[in-house]
């Protein structure tokens, strides 16, 4: 970051005349991209920024290349995992994910993402592991038990998922409005009153 943030504000001395390009992330990242291709740095900020425009392609093909020219840089793994994730190539997103986890466990969203990829893959049962990981980190991160709850479901596992889908409405009672694939037969008890047992007190946390 501190090395960016030099970046920009060389750029911004140079030509105060220019200083239009810099209005959003992705002309000053483009802008800069196209004066120096063969920055590390540029390659991986670049990318991020058109990863979230949701310009895939291009992303990844900056994000690779990021890779291959420095294989130890955890933002450019999580998001090439994001990339392959929404991509829906999920084996390869789950070996980005693996690696990345492997170098920082307290990652709550790696081990979601890497969950989300296992559903998708419909490997319910490492996908609850994941997904209980996160939540040793985070327990009161409500849509992460709702989560549980749906995955648990989808394995087969009725009463645990009854049981942490109360819990996640305990957290948060709006939860109780959320639609999951979880049959009426299920949960023919469950009202939001009845799931609040007490208020809970929420608590400030980081990744």
């Amino acid at each position: 970051m501190a090395v960016a943030t030099m970046l920009l504000v060389v750029l911004g001395w140079i030509s105060f005349n220019q200083s239009k390009l810099y209005d959003l992330d992705y002309t000053l990242w483009h802008y800069v991209y196209e004066h120096n291709r063969n920055s590390f740095m540029v390659k991986a900020l670049y990318g991020a920024t058109l990863l979230e425009r949701q310009e895939y392609g291009l992303a990844m093909t900056q994000l690779v290349a990021a890779n291959a020219m420095h294989r130890h840089s955890m933002p450019v793994v999580f998001n090439l995992a994001a990339g392959y994730m929404v991509t829906g190539h999920f084996h390869r997103a789950l070996h980005y994910y693996g690696w990345y986890l492997l170098h920082d466990p307290g990652s709550v969203d790696a081990w979601t993402n890497a969950a989300n990829c296992l559903v998708a893959l419909r490997a319910y049962t490492p996908a609850a592991r994941d997904l209980a990981m996160a939540l040793k980190i985070k327990p009161d991160f409500a849509a992460g038990w709702m989560e549980l709850a749906h995955v648990s479901y989808l394995a087969g596992h009725l009463k645990y998922a009854e049981k942490f889908y109360r819990h996640a409405i305990r957290l948060d009672p709006s939860m109780s409005k959320v639609k999951l694939a979880i049959s009426a037969k299920m949960l023919p008890q469950i009202a939001p009153n009845q799931a609040i047992v007490q208020p809970v007190r929420r608590s400030a946390t980081t990744r």
